[in-house]
């Protein structure tokens, strides 16, 4: 092949070449509406040239925006918004969702909202024994266990939760004798643990004792003689499932999970697009702020709409 000829062939290879890249650019083009960049952000719009250097986009108000085609990051499909508002909007929607969504996953792996209650001096429990106690097993010092047979409730919170362990102790255990005399037994309870684990006094006693049989055993030993005299009285027991009224012995203050979740108001939430979610999340906001919605709340509907969408 002649030299000029292999130069022409060259030339039109580039020229059919540029008009190959050209249509496929504008074919591509035709159905993108958006473009995301390298810094995060994201224009709306058509985009109407595209090749090696340059993209230009224009807005539906009409605007022409011109960025450097290596900071494209990915071109977005059809979003419905495209002024230079709406593409404000949707980014101010995009780093309120990802820090709403941050909150929500702190709050998940974080411990509940707590509040302060104070448990008074001298407020009432119910203890229950968890096994029969008998003057004839124990002796003064004895550790025993209880447990709380109700929920302890303070300013309509749980404080003291039913099932909690009591401890308490044997102040004085007599076994019963001969000639029948009886036995006797009196224990004490003095502490449990709060709903936050807190160990917290408590006062109360309890006494028992058994059968007297003196009067039969001398009874006994004058018919069957000295023998008669060797005969026990019975030992004092407290039986399993005794209830003892217990009170605390000091104030306590106590954090307690915050279970608030009344919800004065049933909002309805349409699902839509983010911008749809944004403008929700913002009446969410105006609604707390204007003192209709608590905090608890407030959080409560903004979990349920971040789950619509």
């Amino acid at each position: 092949m002649r030299p000029h000829h292999k130069k022409a062939w060259t030339c039109a290879i580039m020229v059919l070449f540029i008009l190959f890249f050209y249509t496929y650019s504008f074919a591509q083009t035709e159905n993108i509406k958006g473009v995301k960049f390298k810094d995060g952000s994201i224009i709306y719009g058509s985009v109407i040239e595209m090749n090696a250097n340059d993209i230009r986009i224009e807005t539906k108000d009409g605007k022409i925006i011109s960025r450097k085609f290596d900071d494209v990051t990915k071109l977005l499909k059809d979003t419905g918004v495209g002024t230079e508002q709406e593409v404000k909007q949707a980014s101010e929607a995009e780093k309120f969702l990802q820090t709403e969504a941050q909150k929500i996953k702190y709050a998940q792996e974080s411990p509940e909202i707590t509040k302060k209650v104070v448990i008074p001096d001298g407020t009432e429990l119910c203890v229950v024994t968890i096994n029969t106690i008998s003057s004839g097993k124990v002796v003064t010092g004895t550790v025993l266990r209880f447990e709380v047979c109700k929920d302890v409730i303070v300013d309509g919170v749980i404080v003291i939760q039913k099932g909690a362990v009591v401890l308490g102790s044997v102040s004085d255990a007599k076994r019963a004798g001969r000639i029948g005399r009886k036995g006797s037994l009196n224990i004490s309870v003095e502490s449990t643990s709060t709903i936050d684990n807190q160990p917290i006094k408590l006062r109360s006693f309890k006494s028992q004792e058994g059968d007297d049989r003196a009067g039969a055993v001398i009874a006994t030993s004058i018919i069957f003689g000295p023998f008669g005299l060797l005969k026990r009285g019975t030992n004092a027991e407290i039986i399993k499932g005794t209830t003892i009224q217990a009170y605390t012995d000091e104030y306590k203050i106590v954090h307690v999970s915050d279970k608030t979740s009344a919800v004065k108001q049933d909002i309805t939430i349409k699902a839509g697009d983010k911008h749809d979610l944004y403008n929700e999340l913002l009446k969410l906001k105006d609604l707390k702020d204007k003192g209709i919605l608590t905090e608890e709340e407030f959080k409560i509907q903004k979990e349920k709409t971040l789950e619509r969408y």
